[in-house]
């Protein structure tokens, strides 16, 4: 489990000794450092709905391998995802069961080890910064030439994990938010 948790660096929810305040102080730290060099900084705000209802099992089994988890643990865990069924029961009354190839198991201590490990690829595959707290994504990336800024419509503010940014970073809007 140690080895699980410690190959999903860019997620901040579901991790001992991390927080969303960790997560918003290292963003916050990292875009004003770029502004204080007078850089641009794009970022994107991803609020992934049901990401927990729709990772696919292969994704997740993809995911163990490639972080290295084969053999014996590697089919327990895909024992564990295989073959699950679902029915609703609403006044007595069931719904037919239905086969469920997607979805980390949830109230499982192991269904959010094996989400940040799914989603821990895409930290990898993006040119830039990444960071994720549950199913919450931000992207950022240091702008280097005018051109490469260009490709986002631009906002003056966003709010990220209860937290309102102004495209300044300042925190009037904010405040304001939180007095209102």
């Amino acid at each position: 489990m140690d080895f699980l948790e410690s190959n999903s660096s860019t997620q901040f929810g579901f991790r001992a000794g991390r927080s969303t305040e960790d997560q918003l102080l290292q963003m916050t730290h990292d875009w004003s450092q770029s502004l204080g060099r007078k850089k641009q900084v794009d970022v994107i705000f991803l609020d992934c709905t049901k990401t927990f209802d729709r990772v696919s099992h292969d994704v997740i089994l993809r995911s163990l391998a490639s972080h290295g988890i084969i053999g014996e643990i590697f089919h327990l865990l895909a024992d564990y995802l295989r073959n699950r069924r679902q029915r609703v029961s609403v006044n007595g009354h069931f719904s037919p069961e239905t086969a469920v190839s997607s979805a980390v198991p949830q109230g499982s201590c192991l269904g959010p080890v094996l989400y940040n490990l799914a989603v821990d690829k895409l930290a990898k595959e993006v040119r830039g910064s990444t960071r994720t707290y549950a199913d919450d994504i931000v992207l950022s990336k240091e702008i280097d030439t005018p051109d490469d800024g260009n490709l986002i419509p631009i906002v003056t503010e966003t709010k990220c994990l209860g937290v309102t940014f102004s495209s300044k970073l300042n925190w009037t809007a904010h405040v304001e938010n939180v007095c209102a």
